[in-house]
């Protein structure tokens, strides 16, 4: 149990997102430093961390496992596009962080500028 439990572990580890670094994409590191911007980014990582053990559980992804998620005030989730059994995108908003939309697909956690008054 215990090796499965380190192995486990590591392997989500390895396929934790990454949100800082050099990116090609434009839209990257976007996202403003403030606590409140922060905080977003923490639950769209432990959202994706939660769809990614689901799909090493069962198989497939499922956005069940997101039900009793940790959201704090003002912080909404939609999904932005339905889950298969190979895909899904999520998108967190918040309130307190216009313009920024952080976009959770099993590649990772990415933010990117929105419009403001876009629906969230």
């Amino acid at each position: 149990l215990l090796v499965l439990s380190t192995s486990l572990l590591l392997f989500l580890a390895a396929c934790a997102p990454s949100t800082q670094g050099v990116s090609t994409n434009p839209e990257a590191n976007i996202a403003p430093e403030s606590p409140a911007a922060q905080e977003v980014e923490r639950v769209a990582t432990a959202a994706f961390h939660r769809m990614e053990l689901v799909k090493l559980e069962e198989g497939v992804y499922t956005a069940n496992v997101l039900i009793n998620l940790d959201v704090p005030q003002g912080v909404r989730w939609v999904l932005a596009e339905p889950t298969t059994e190979d895909s899904y995108t999520l998108r967190f908003t918040s309130t307190n962080v216009p313009g920024v939309a952080w976009i959770v697909t099993p590649e990772g956690v990415e933010p990117r500028r929105v419009e403001e008054g876009a629906p969230s």
